[in-house]
């Protein structure tokens, strides 16, 4: 369990004149557990990850050689690198 968490997202703003609104978004972002979402339910508690398995797309990669890493186009490794 940890009590970190990182963020990354976009909101996209076409020129200056979006600032104001973005920045109204913006501010109303906010983060909470899963559990409390959208308010807390009995019963509902986070669970610990699975163990990782073979399959796993960063077990996968970690598994080629240099050879293999460099040699295998990247289109196909795309998804092999992303979480779904």
């Amino acid at each position: 369990c940890t009590n970190m968490v990182w963020l990354l997202g976009r909101t996209q703003t076409n020129n200056a004149s979006d600032y104001e609104a973005v920045r109204k978004i913006q501010q109303g972002y906010w983060v909470m557990p899963l559990s409390q979402y959208p308010e807390p339910r009995p019963g509902i508690t986070a669970r610990q990850p699975d163990a990782p398995s073979a399959s796993m797309p960063p077990i996968m990669v970690d598994k080629l050689t240099p050879v293999e890493f460099f040699s295998t186009p990247r289109m196909p490794l795309l998804p092999l690198l992303s979480w779904s």
